[in-house]
């Protein structure tokens, strides 16, 4: 007797499908985990960037005054300044407003 509709997928297709999937979640896995270690063992390797890093992630110590200024190109003249706080150091920062004892 043959079917002439075929409904579903066969058993070897769909072994195979989880297979894929398997596969491909194992792969993701390790990449993630090899990225982690990278930059855990970037960070751990530089003292000073983690000491720079956590400062400015608490906006902790003295903070340096500066400015930025908001522009869109195209439009001369409508630029806004900012007075801003800045923390951090030379490779990582961040900003809060110039007032705000907070960083709200």
């Amino acid at each position: 007797m043959k079917f002439e509709q075929k409904r579903g997928e066969t058993l070897a297709e769909t072994l195979v499908s989880l297979a894929i999937f398997a596969i491909s979640a194992a792969l993701l896995a390790s990449m993630i985990s090899a990225a982690a270690d990278i930059g855990a063992g970037y960070i751990g390797s530089r003292p000073e960037l983690y000491s720079e890093l956590s400062s400015a992630e608490s906006q902790s110590g003295e903070p340096l005054a500066g400015e930025i200024i908001i522009s869109r190109e195209g439009f001369p003249g409508r630029e806004i300044t900012l007075d801003v706080n800045v923390y951090g150091g030379e490779n990582f920062k961040s900003y809060s407003e110039a007032g705000d004892k907070e960083g709200n």
